[in-house]
């Protein structure tokens, strides 16, 4: 998935899993700051060039906040219930 580089301030993109996802890792890009919470476990990323979700990890209920902000940043918050489901690079 690749985001708009420079929407309006305050775009934002709410990713859901409506049921849990088997088959697909999923790779976003732009650039990225902001702190996911992962089965009790806090992850980050600092001005990050891709956001990757492993193949099995997007369960049912999980969810991604992306908004665009300062910068060409896109902040992002959500949670996830697999430790170690997305990673920041």
């Amino acid at each position: 998935i690749t985001l708009p580089a420079s929407p309006v301030k305050g775009f934002n993109l709410k990713l859901v899993a409506k049921v849990d996802n088997d088959n697909a890792t999923t790779t976003i890009a732009g650039k990225f700051d902001g702190i996911i919470e992962q089965n009790d476990v806090s992850g980050s990323g600092s001005t990050t060039t891709s956001i990757v979700i492993g193949a099995d990890d997007f369960e049912k209920g999980d969810y991604l906040n992306l908004t665009y902000g300062d910068s060409d940043i896109y902040y992002v918050e959500g949670m996830f219930d697999l430790a170690g489901a997305l990673t920041f690079s």
